[in-house]
């Protein structure tokens, strides 16, 4: 089955939002390129993204569909960072779809963190490896949804929901 992610010549940045677990077997992940010449990301505006795709997919296929099979020592690594040292015998396949839950963003592409990982100034798109980064625990993450939620209240309220 082929990558849900364009082929060359398209972003160099993807962000990924499981968007929802379905069951046990299927998730929903909503898929957005980076938008034309953007450069740099200090923020989690939806202006830096251009449209979604959505994508399903379940625990045999999810990296082939996000394009990570050649990159399973990046999954490796989120997993360890997120979820721990296990003594399993699961493979990083398992445990990244096993700790799959709706509302985590991740950025897969060509991109460098300025600053600490886990809270940078900003992510700068470039040439070079991939990189597999979950952001939506990061500060500036969390704060723009906390605003988004906020208007999406506040908006309600106005409009007599």
């Amino acid at each position: 089955m082929p990558s849900s992610l364009p082929g060359k010549g398209a972003s160099a940045v993807y962000r990924i939002t499981v968007d929802e677990v379905l069951d046990d077997s299927l998730v929903r992940l909503l898929v957005a390129p980076l938008a034309a010449g953007v450069e740099e990301i200090t923020d989690d505006d939806l202006a830096y993204w251009g449209t979604e795709k959505a994508v399903m997919a379940t625990a045999d296929d999810v990296l082939e569909k996000l394009g990570l099979t050649r990159h399973r020592a990046l999954v490796a690594g989120v997993v360890r960072h997120w979820a721990g040292d296990d003594n399993s015998k699961s493979t990083s396949r398992e445990r990244f779809w096993q700790m799959l839950a709706e509302g985590q963003v991740y950025l897969f592409g060509r991109f460098k963190v300025t600053g600490k990982r886990e809270d940078p100034k900003a992510i700068r798109v470039r040439r070079g490896p991939k990189d597999l980064l979950r952001i939506d625990r990061l500060t500036a993450v969390k704060d723009g949804a906390k605003a988004l939620y906020a208007a999406a209240l506040v908006g309600g309220a106005n409009d007599g929901r």
